[in-house]
């Protein structure tokens, strides 16, 4: 298990297949309401705050999971501030969504056109954009797409959001995606790219 403070209030976990046995964890079935995945975290959550002085107990936290094809996992975690601090407790809201834009990568146009399909018969109706470049004399894709999950004041929640997309290709872990995008390749469908491109397939 590797532990790597990416920057203030932020903490990425990579399991490999050992660690998800030793922690009895699977990525489709992680759950915070389940006690055995609830367990697990906070002994990695404990470990961390001595080897990296990540304080998950500090606040609020946001936890993304992401399948390894080896079979292990990344997680990250984010501590996340709050919007007011004019409002009391009680009334401040429970929950609230927080939006992240993603990009993933296709190494041919069959990948991406099933993608989308995939995106789209699980509901996606977010803004997605369709990007390509020349590599190797061929051309790969980029799909950028709008990812959201719940922060939920006073304990974590967990997204497992659009693993089956990595049957289809990978996620881009750069920070600096967008002025890649912008800079090296060639967008061809913009705005609705899954709903027009998923018709395609």
């Amino acid at each position: 298990m590797e532990m790597t403070l990416l920057e203030t209030g932020k903490l990425k976990i990579c399991l490999t297949p050992f660690d998800m046995v030793k922690y009895d964890l699977t990525c489709d079935k992680i759950d915070y309401d389940n006690t055995e995945t609830r367990r697990a975290l906070w002994v990695m959550l404990d470990e961390a705050k001595h080897k990296t002085g990540f304080d998950a107990a500090s606040g609020r936290i946001c936890i993304r999971v992401y399948p390894e094809k080896s079979g292990g996992c990344e997680i990250y975690i984010t501590k996340m501030e709050r919007k007011s601090t004019d409002l009391p407790e009680e009334e401040m809201p429970y929950a609230q969504s927080v939006k992240t834009e993603s990009v993933y990568y296709f190494p041919a146009l069959e990948n991406l056109l099933s993608a989308c399909l995939a995106l789209y018969d699980n509901g996606y109706d977010g803004k997605s954009d369709v990007f390509y470049v020349k590599e190797k004399d061929k051309n790969v894709y980029y799909l950028k797409i709008t990812e959201s999950s719940p922060a939920i004041y006073g304990r974590p929640t967990i997204s497992c959001e659009n693993i089956f997309m990595g049957e289809f290709g990978r996620k881009c872990t750069c920070e600096q995606n967008e002025a890649f995008l912008f800079e090296h390749c060639t967008p061809i469908c913009e705005n609705n790219a899954v709903e027009i491109l998923s018709k395609l397939c």
